[in-house]
């Protein structure tokens, strides 16, 4: 009797055990898709980001041969504007919050760059004088830098963190 109390028990351990050992490892791999899905999504926003940068050494020469802002150019700027908002949207619902409050910084800097520059051309080829009381479109694009780099700093802390539900 002692040993089939015995065995039970041992059965029961084992059963429990690996219902454990199953539970941990079906959360470890839970984290790591959820990890590539943000991963993935912040890939995708910083792919949305180099053609501003592209677009921002076209508009430097055009600027330095005092040359106008070509339509397609404005166009470009206003389509990688909705590319970028579109990319900023799915960070936002894959979270963590930390790093969709910073792609939302970096779209908002990079969306003023946009106004800016086209402003900045209608102005140009009105012969009007820019205008003093804004910044310009160099400042501008350097916060959005600025903020591109702090994206990147808090995507990498939050994908090197366990567990980034927790952030916030």
């Amino acid at each position: 009797m002692a040993a089939v109390v015995g065995a039970a028990v041992g059965a029961g351990g084992a059963i429990g055990s690996a219902i454990v050992s199953g539970h941990k490892q079906a959360t470890t791999q839970h984290q790591h898709w959820r990890r590539q899905i943000r991963r993935d999504a912040c890939v995708s926003f910083l792919g949305c980001i180099a053609p501003f940068q592209k677009l921002w050494r076209a508009n430097r020469e055009r600027d330095l041969l005092r040359e106008d802002l070509p339509t397609a150019h404005a166009d470009r700027l206003r389509g990688l504007v909705r590319d970028l908002d579109k990319a900023a949207l799915v960070i936002e619902l894959e979270g963590p919050p930390s790093v969709a409050r910073s792609a939302r910084a970096v779209e908002r800097c990079l969306a003023e760059w946009q106004a800016s520059t086209a402003v900045e051309a209608l102005r140009a080829m009105r012969g009007e004088a820019p205008r003093t009381d804004l910044p310009s479109s160099d400042e501008i694009y350097d916060r959005a830098n600025a903020a591109i780099e702090q994206f990147k700093e808090t995507a990498r802390s939050a994908m090197g963190s366990s567990d980034n539900r927790a952030d916030g």
